[in-house]
């Protein structure tokens, strides 16, 4: 198995539309050909229901893993000599991990409002079609910014410590 085993990650509505895309395939680089991709992977599992577990499909020599837990279908597409278990495995993470985010309402329009933080999520699971984690927590927290512990990591909180301890010192000799 490749170390770049993700073609592709993509959340498709009940109408089978682009909600939102990631894809690491240069086969699938082009729009057009990721909308006809897409719309087969929809084709082929719009009857399907698999909202509790991810379901298995084999598409055009790649596995697809998919899930739908509401009016969203999430997928993640790999390499036909890749791992379904590993491919479920980050669909898992990235389902918990949106769903995390999202205050368990994985829904579409939740999903759009919400885009950065899905598209950040993203960014946290796979990179360049290397999986780079699939702890939902660790996920959510670094989306959200925050370290193991839950503390803001952010620039604004690093801002203002220097900033509030500088008020309180300057209170103290005031």
């Amino acid at each position: 198995m490749a170390i770049r085993c993700i073609k592709g990650i993509t959340i498709l509505d009940m109408d089978g539309r682009r909600v939102c895309a990631k894809y690491f395939d240069p086969k699938l680089s082009k729009d057009e050909q990721q909308r006809q991709f897409e719309s087969k992977i929809f084709a082929k599992t719009k009857n399907m229901s698999s909202q509790d577990e991810a379901e298995v499909i084999m598409l055009a020599k790649n596995i697809v893993v998919f899930r739908n837990p509401a009016d969203v279908f999430f997928y993640v597409i790999g390499d036909e000599e890749g791992n379904e278990l590993i491919y479920a495995a980050l669909l898992d993470a990235l389902f918990d991990a949106v769903s995390g985010l999202l205050r368990g309402v994985v829904e579409k329009q939740t999903i759009l409002e919400n885009l950065e933080l899905i598209l950040l999520t993203l960014d946290e699971l796979v990179d360049s079609g290397i999986i780079l984690e699939i702890s939902p927590a660790d996920i959510q927290n670094r989306v959200m910014m925050k370290n193991d512990r839950g503390e803001d990591t952010s620039a604004a909180a690093e801002y203002s410590a220097p900033q509030s301890f500088g008020s309180r010192l300057m209170n103290a000799f005031t």
